[in-house]
């Protein structure tokens, strides 16, 4: 992920694609966050000085040559518009059966032949140019900042052809080692087009891996697996499946296969009900909660990839959101695909924070905390993690510095003024007390956007005890009870 800190990180670890569920418990969830990065740095460094990136050099030159000529594609790509299909070029890298693929194919300038299953002969660009002429729309790639925790995008069927041979579908050369039963492997791949620069270039083109289909989510790659996968988690899930010697070179075919089934859904959400509305703002279906949610999951079962966002309205109040969260939790990557935000709302899943997380001493790291009491006031706490050398204690003292603010130019300011530790704290947590509406939390959420990327809000204000009633695990109901009117 390319969040700011560690401790961002692993807080971010509650809410993106779903490692970690309301009624888990957070210690445990980032601590094993924590073990697997360990294990990942100790098993995988002998392996890299090894194999360590390298410039890859193509070795099957005379048939590359004859292949580029034969077809007159200079490029390395065919595009076959009636069949709804591009062919590019490839060439293996000699990965062994069993070996861990982080990338299925990256582009000729890539250094990663080492956990590349392929090197393309095609440059990224091109590959990406002839598929969008296919009339493929450009999708949208992960972006952790924004919770984008879900490649977007139509999805295409891949195989490889080796030259001479037949099809060999994506499920029979790679192999997923840990959740064959997702049946991701057969789901061919997203096209999100992959992230581009400023200027319009594709990252990929030229900012190693130079991927062009990773087996995790990595904004830059065009083509990705059709789940949350986070590199951490995914490393090692996916492996070589068939195994092809050094130089051998395959045709990847990339076809259409089902296109406009990509949705864009909003859910708004207010004390007097809901409204579906489609990605450019048309009201698809308004009513009761139960109305909406059965909308939703009825355009999914009928094809429909969706992927959605929650908006609420300021007069919600923070229960009704939370239960709200939680029944849209429970569609995530099932019914509709939890992702994004709008501007000036959170995250779905930060009303979804972890019981244990109001202790302070259970918690990885300490995100600051914002008690908003309205009209632009509040506290604002920072943490101290005090370390003494002259301790024998493996934990930090934790020194609570209180602030009360007055507007949201005056809490950003403190957030500024925490030293170096707060410099490389992204997260914060807004606690509201019981009963209260989300307005509040809406005016922190407005102050500290520009400098927080990671939220969560809490159901009453004790940040102290290790378990509080409000954060109880989401019973997910039919619909979450409308609040009363005032």
């Amino acid at each position: 992920m390319r969040l700011a800190s560690f401790t961002q990180k692993a807080f971010a670890v509650g809410y993106d694609g779903c490692p970690l569920a309301p009624e888990t418990s957070g210690c445990r969830a980032l601590h094993g966050f924590v073990c697997t990065v360990a294990a990942i740095v100790l098993l995988s460094a002998p392996a890299m000085a090894a194999n360590g990136p390298t410039d890859w050099n193509p070795v099957s030159t005379n048939a590359i040559a004859a292949w580029s000529r034969e077809r007159s594609a200079p490029s390395f790509v065919l595009t076959d518009k009636a069949a709804g299909k591009v062919v590019f070029l490839a060439e293996a890298t000699g990965l062994g059966v069993g070996d861990i693929a982080e990338f299925v194919v990256c582009g000729p300038l890539s250094d990663r032949a080492y956990e590349s299953m392929f090197m393309s002969l095609a440059k990224p660009e091109d590959i990406t140019a002839a598929v969008e002429s296919l009339g493929v729309p450009r999708g949208v790639p992960i972006d952790d900042n924004l919770a984008r925790f879900w490649p977007e995008g139509e999805r295409l069927e891949v195989s490889i052809r080796p030259l001479g041979g037949s099809d060999i579908a994506q499920s029979e050369f790679l192999k997923d080692s840990q959740r064959p039963e997702d049946g991701v492997l057969g789901r061919g791949a997203v096209y999100t087009g992959g992230e581009h620069a400023a200027d319009g270039s594709l990252v990929a083109a030229t900012n190693i891996p130079c991927a062009v289909f990773a087996t995790y989510n990595h904004a830059p790659s065009a083509l990705q697996l059709s789940s949350a996968l986070d590199q951490s988690s995914a490393y090692g899930r996916f492996l070589v499946a068939r195994e092809f010697k050094a130089g051998d070179l395959v045709e990847f075919s990339l076809r259409r296969v089902d296109p406009g089934r990509v949705r864009e859904m909003v859910c708004e959400v207010s004390p007097s009900g809901c409204r579906v509305k489609d990605g450019k703002g048309a009201t698809l279906k308004g009513g009761a909660f139960t109305e909406a949610a059965e909308f939703i999951r009825a355009e999914s079962k009928s094809g429909a990839d969706i992927y959605l966002r929650l908006s609420f309205s300021p007069d919600t109040p923070v229960a009704f959101a939370r239960a709200c969260a939680g029944l849209f939790s429970g569609f995530d990557g099932k019914v509709a695909k939890l992702n994004g935000f709008e501007k000036g709302q959170y995250f779905a899943k930060a009303f979804l924070p972890d019981a244990s997380w109001r202790n302070r001493k259970q918690r990885i790291a300490q995100p600051f905390e914002v008690y908003p009491t309205g009209n632009g006031a509040g506290k604002f706490v920072f943490v101290e993690e005090y370390w003494d050398k002259n301790s024998e204690s493996i934990d930090p003292e934790l020194r609570p510095h209180e602030h009360e603010y007055k507007s949201g130019e005056e809490l950003l300011r403190l957030v500024s003024e925490t030293g170096r530790q707060g410099e490389k704290m992204f997260t914060a947590f807004v606690f509201l007390p019981s009963g209260s509406t989300l307005a509040p939390a809406f005016e922190a959420l407005e102050a500290l956007r520009p400098r927080i990327a990671c939220f969560y809000v809490f159901d009453g204000i004790e940040p102290q005890p290790a378990e509080n009633p409000a954060d109880k695990p989401v019973e997910r109901p039919a619909e979450p009870a409308a609040p009363e009117s005032k």
